[in-house]
């Protein structure tokens, strides 16, 4: 027996959250898939609140003890008969279009094996922004090298092209999606469609608040890995360095942008010699950052129009000109 989609939905103490979560589930335009809930060894009511559902379409594994979302996700994965796999988390809410979109991409986009979507944060109080992520394969691994250019919670997986390399999610706590997509760069094409399809909810325990260190530590390993395969050799001191550049760091001083200007030439040497990503793309990437790192960077105006202005990293009109006017206008 198969389906179209399996859904892969963890679940960890998320007994406030967890009724929006699967109801949005239940309710997309289209019906034809799975949805895979594994309870982590919640101590709440998230049980409970799993159990108001009568569904046919809901499979329940409760796990008798917490063994973290990597263990969670990974034995759905195993338990998935769906053509397709999408990631929902706990706290978060479909579009109520989100599946028919996204399948309907995948059908008729047979070489994409991973595609995401924008998402739109918000909170109880309030709808936040719209985050948008590079559309293209060749734009999303340019993106790749400095984070994930991937919502984690908004994708779908072609499971077919996925199984040669289970487990999927390796031990990287709190970065295990990047790790993930830097794990399949080499053997999948992705993608991302330029509609909003889930609202991800920003909240106090979120684990880019919550466990923001062990997260760090997670996206440096990372971070190694993917340099590994630009074969650029990296120190802790230059892992330092690219994270000013992934993170577009706050108050860099001069001394801080003459590093990061040698690290940047570090970096497009390396990518033009490996070949790993689009040298056009990767060009692109780079500008975007540089621009937005000098916008906020502890110097003086002038300073930073010059930097821009002068730029060694080829930074396009298109891209530097608003940043300039961002500059002039500056408080």
């Amino acid at each position: 027996m198969t389906t179209s989609i399996s859904v892969i939905l963890p679940v960890f103490n998320a007994a406030s959250k967890l009724h929006a979560s699967i109801d949005s589930v239940l309710n997309q335009t289209f019906c034809d898939f799975e949805l895979i809930i594994v309870d982590d060894g919640s101590v709440d009511d998230s049980l409970s609140v799993i159990e108001l559902f009568k569904d046919s379409r809901i499979r329940v594994l409760r796990l008798d003890k917490n063994h973290g979302l990597i263990y969670a996700l990974n034995i759905a994965i195993n338990l998935a008969i769906g053509k397709y796999l999408v990631r929902m988390d706990a706290d978060d809410v479909c579009a109520s279009n989100r599946f028919d979109v996204l399948f309907s991409f995948m059908e008729k986009n047979s070489s994409v094996d991973v595609c995401g979507s924008y998402v739109t944060r918000f909170s109880d109080e309030s709808v936040g922004k719209l985050m948008s992520y590079p559309i293209s394969d060749v734009a999303i691994k340019a993106e790749m090298v400095f984070g994930s250019p991937l919502a984690h919670p908004a994708v779908i997986m072609r499971r077919s092209a996925l199984v040669r390399y289970l487990p999927l999610y390796e031990e990287f706590k709190h970065a295990e999606d990047y790790a993930l997509w830097v794990k399949l760069s080499d053997f999948v094409e992705f993608s991302n469609v330029p509609i909003s399809l889930l609202y991800y909810r920003i909240h106090d325990s979120s684990v880019s608040k919550k466990h923001s260190s062990v997260q760090k530590r997670s996206r440096l390993s990372v971070w190694k890995s993917i340099l590994s395969k630009m074969e650029c050799s990296s120190s802790d001191s230059d892992l330092e360095t690219h994270s000013w550049l992934s993170d577009v760091k706050q108050g860099l001083n001069l001394a801080h942008i003459q590093k990061l200007q040698r690290w940047i030439l570090m970096l497009k040497r390396a990518n033009s010699s490996s070949g790993y990503s689009d040298e056009r793309e990767f060009e692109k990437v780079i500008a975007k950052r540089w621009c937005r790192l000098i916008l906020k960077a502890n110097i003086r105006k002038v300073d930073k129009i010059r930097l821009i202005a002068s730029s060694k990293y080829s930074v396009p009109m298109l891209i530097g000109f608003p940043f300039l006017v961002s500059i002039i206008f500056q408080n």
